[in-house]
């Protein structure tokens, strides 16, 4: 809890940066979380690819995009998942062979890491609803107060 304090700040500050650059509005701690749990469900780096393309279709008519709306949706899934790689990659040698003990400084690193994972979710969440029509864009913000 006290780790995700931490960063509410930062993401806050960028998100309201990035969205004064174009016209999705401000995004919120739970408009993050959203877009992360979204993005997340369709990235999740150890999911059979067929899979991930269901639920992203699934998305695409919950969210009701048009062809190309879903091509944004489908770009910026692909763009995430590359960060994620990324990510992944620049963690493996903080944690290897640790067993989970790890060094404040490591922490530090991971805790890093983790920023860097949001601040993807909220530039990526800002041009897809930057991107996307207004309605489709609306659609997803009200589907966000549904349970998931």
């Amino acid at each position: 809890m006290m780790r995700g304090l931490l960063r509410l700040p930062a993401l806050l500050s960028l998100a309201g940066t990035l969205l004064a650059q174009g016209g999705a509005g401000a995004l919120t701690q739970d408009d993050i979380e959203y877009f992360r749990h979204i993005l997340l469900s369709v990235t999740n780096l150890s999911e059979n690819p067929n899979d991930l393309a269901r639920k992203e279709q699934a998305y695409v008519g919950q969210f009701g995009f048009s062809q190309a709306e879903a091509k944004i949706f489908h770009a910026v899934a692909e763009e995430f998942r590359a960060g994620l790689l990324q990510l992944k990659n620049a963690a493996t040698p903080i944690v290897a062979g640790k067993d989970w003990k790890i060094s404040d400084a490591d922490r530090a690193r991971m805790n890093e890491l983790a920023v860097q994972r949001d601040q993807l979710v909220v530039r990526l969440a800002t041009r897809l609803l930057n991107d996307v029509g207004p309605a489709a864009a609306q659609r997803m913000r009200l589907l966000k107060s549904r349970p998931r």
